[in-house]
């Protein structure tokens, strides 16, 4: 049998609606579709209401005459024909029964009280006769389903979800629809096919393409782990078997529940042990021997083993002094923003919009911010990245900038001065800084990888110095601190340091965790070697005469006016 159609007892079920879509259903095309109904399950006592009300529909949509009706079709051929009179036999018909074999017209028909031996129970009918058998219920209902063949199509109307769950469950069939008929077939996100002897396979949209497609079995597999992979090579030796048997619980005497958090807690190893040869790590990030701490990032970025990297210990006495290194211009950065906080699984950026940009200080351009995020100890321990003269300081803050018109890093490490990135070293103090238990607080609120907030009505300035303090700076070039170590940036670290209560010191390290789940603290990386490299230094004395001659300047030009006026 093609379709299947069950109305549930409740006389609530079977308004003229229900009915109606089971006309449509059924005789649709002269009931020449696969998916047509082919019979209905009833409780006894509703078989007279049902046949009722499809030949008040049968009328509804076809008229009285469904032979002069234009929406009403014929059977394919005359064959066909005579095989579907064939089938009312031992049948007695309640509605239609009407025909014209010269004009393969066959009227919408009922049966009534039909046996599950007729001969219209017996194969598909494809034609516009409506068979009702009568059952004692559900149980019945999904008895008389599963005994037979499984359809490619099943109806159930009934407006109790426990009813239809438990004829959808209870029953197989290639497709199940509730309180409407083919319809389904017309929806592309739904699969469509059969299952048994009702079809094979399942189409529609993307089904199609899975059936039609070989699904091909690929692992790809990285070359570490090889102290997982040992235990499976030859010499088998005890250890090894010993090993084996206890992965595969041959004589843990484990029972079955046993069995199951034994596979369980396995499962989780290997995910952890996958997730940490995907990931870099610092070193209290650290998750075993197969997570890539610093002094490993170069076998998984090799760009992080190149030359020139950074941070760097910055030993002043060689420190060399450049005239030519004049005071940066801050654009945008006492403007009001808007500023997206992520937890990255190894510390925090805050996302800057692009009107907070830099300039001057022997840039070659403009630059636009990126980014800022802090790197710090943890319990006491200092945190900074960059060391003066082998001293490190309990943390460090970055704001990353991109020239322009380059829109990532990655678009940016090809330029030579691609990057500017500018190094805050903060300094424990007795007082607060005034403005960083804003950044505590969004840090609070962001404690696991990718978890996300805002900060609004921000000052960028208001956790730095003034531009006006900004003069005297190391500059050197180097490469980014974390995985993949872009080249081309273009440090700043001042010699201004910013002040952090050890309050607010002991709060900011106790706010985020890494994607481990391990508290985030100790995020730097160590020192890197200079490699030949020489660093520079502002000569503040010059600056501080720049500024005396443009003031002398400004104080002439204003006595060159007054004499004029005068």
């Amino acid at each position: 049998m093609v379709g299947k159609l069950i109305m549930e007892a409740a006389a609530k079920n079977l308004t003229p609606v229900t009915l109606e879509r089971t006309a449509w259903g059924k005789y649709t095309n002269c009931g020449q579709t696969c998916i047509a109904p082919d019979y209905i399950l009833c409780e006894p006592g509703m078989q007279d209401r049902i046949i009722e009300e499809i030949k008040k529909a049968i009328k509804e949509f076809y008229t009285d005459s469904p032979k002069t009706c234009t929406d009403y079709g014929r059977i394919i051929n005359q064959r066909h024909f005579k095989r579907i009179m064939n089938m009312l036999e031992d049948s007695t018909i309640a509605v239609g029964g009407e025909n014209d074999e010269a004009n393969c017209y066959i009227a919408p028909t009922v049966l009534r009280d039909v046996k599950p031996e007729a001969k219209v129970m017996q194969e598909e009918i494809f034609g516009p006769l409506l068979p009702i058998i009568t059952v004692s219920g559900v149980d019945e209902a999904i008895k008389f389903i599963n005994k037979g063949e499984k359809p490619l199509a099943l109806y159930v109307f009934s407006s109790d979800n426990k009813v239809i769950d438990r004829i959808r469950d209870e029953t197989s069939s290639g497709g199940f629809v509730a309180n409407d008929c083919l319809i389904h077939y017309s929806i592309s996100s739904l699969p469509f096919g059969g299952v048994g002897n009702s079809g094979m396979g399942c189409y529609h949209g993307k089904y199609s393409f899975d059936q039609l497609s070989h699904l091909r079995g690929c692992l790809i597999k990285k070359l570490n782990m090889e102290g997982v992979n040992n235990v499976r090579y030859p010499p088998h030796t005890p250890k090894k078997l010993s090993w084996v048997r206890f992965i595969l619980l041959k004589s843990s005497g484990l029972g079955w529940m046993g069995r199951m958090v034994m596979l369980a807690m396995l499962v989780v190893v290997a995910a952890v042990a996958l997730q940490c040869t995907a990931q870099w790590c610092y070193q209290r990030q650290f998750c075993d021997d197969t997570c890539k701490d610093p002094s490993r990032w170069e076998t998984e970025f090799p760009r992080c083993g190149g030359l020139h990297q950074s941070p760097i210990n910055i030993v002043t006495r060689n420190v060399h002094v450049n005239d030519n290194l004049p005071p940066l211009v801050f654009i945008g950065y006492t403007d009001i923003i808007n500023i997206t906080v992520e937890n990255k699984g190894h510390s925090a950026h805050f996302a800057l919009p692009p009107l907070v940009r830099l300039t001057g200080g022997a840039l070659p351009g403009y630059y636009r911010a990126a980014q800022f995020h802090f790197h710090w100890g943890g319990n006491g321990r200092p945190g900074s990245e960059h060391t003066i003269d082998g001293e490190r300081f309990p943390m460090e803050l970055h704001i990353v900038h991109i020239k322009e018109p380059y829109n990532s890093l990655a678009e940016a490490q090809h330029d030579m001065a691609g990057i500017a990135l500018l190094a805050f070293l903060f300094e424990e103090t007795t007082d607060d800084h005034p403005h960083l238990d804003t950044v505590i607080a969004a840090l609070g609120l962001v404690q696991n990888n990718g978890s996300t907030t805002v900060i609004p009505n921000f000052h960028l300035s208001d956790i730095i110095p003034p531009a006006s303090d900004l003069h005297h700076y190391y500059r050197y070039v180097g490469s980014m601190t974390t995985p993949g170590c872009e080249h081309a940036v273009a440090w700043t670290v001042f010699h201004r340091t910013l002040p952090i209560s050890s309050r607010q010191l002991g709060a900011i390290v106790k706010q985020c965790r890494f994607w481990t789940g391990l508290p985030m603290t100790d995020i730097y990386r160590p020192t890197q070697p200079l490699d030949g490299r020489i660093v520079y230094r502002t000569n503040s004395g010059t600056v501080q005469r720049r500024v005396l001659h443009m003031w002398i300047r400004i104080f002439l030009a204003v006595l060159f006016t007054l004499a004029l006026t005068h």
